[in-house]
């Protein structure tokens, strides 16, 4: 009876570790789009006085994150908004902020995930962006479109969620 329990306890240590290792080795697609999401967050921060090639592998480090024909339309406040189409766009403007001196601390906070189909899924997020240490944060809430390109998602589309609208 000894020997059952002491096998029955080794198949199930044995089990769990197998089903950690599945889910390690074999994660779900939320768990990669999340992980694309935490890779974002790092990435997004801009920080000026680098050595003109470690800049350009930061901008491309999150550009990589990105299909080509990416579209991002952001509100900036007061009516007015940003707007970036492709990737070389998006790399000339995270340059262009670094070569000017800019320093923008970026967090992306509770995602939201929604899988569409096999090769789309949408994400919701608030993303905080500090210019000025000290100063008040921009917060904004992102509608983010991913898309599988080439076998890993990528982000295709952001835009600035509506949270209120005036009826008419």
């Amino acid at each position: 009876m000894k020997n059952l329990i002491i096998w029955a306890l080794l198949l199930c240590i044995l089990g769990g570790l197998g089903f950690l290792g599945w889910k390690i080795f074999f994660p779900d697609e939320k768990e990669k789009i999340r992980e694309l999401v935490t890779q974002l967050d790092a990435a997004a921060d801009i920080s000026p006085g680098g050595k003109p090639l470690s800049n350009l592998n930061a901008a491309g480090a999150l550009t990589d994150l990105f299909t080509r024909d990416l579209e991002i339309v952001v509100d900036r406040g007061g009516g007015r908004k940003m707007q970036l189409k492709g990737k070389d766009s998006l790399l000339q403007a995270v340059m262009g902020a670094q070569n000017m001196g800019a320093v923008v601390n970026v967090q992306l906070k509770d995602p939201v995930i929604e899988l569409l189909d096999g090769d789309r899924a949408k994400v919701q997020l608030t993303a905080m962006a500090n210019q000025q240490a000290g100063a008040q944060p921009i917060v904004q809430m992102l509608d983010i479109e991913i898309v599988k390109d080439g076998g890993d998602w990528k982000v295709r589309k952001v835009g600035t969620m509506e949270t209120f609208k005036r009826l008419e």
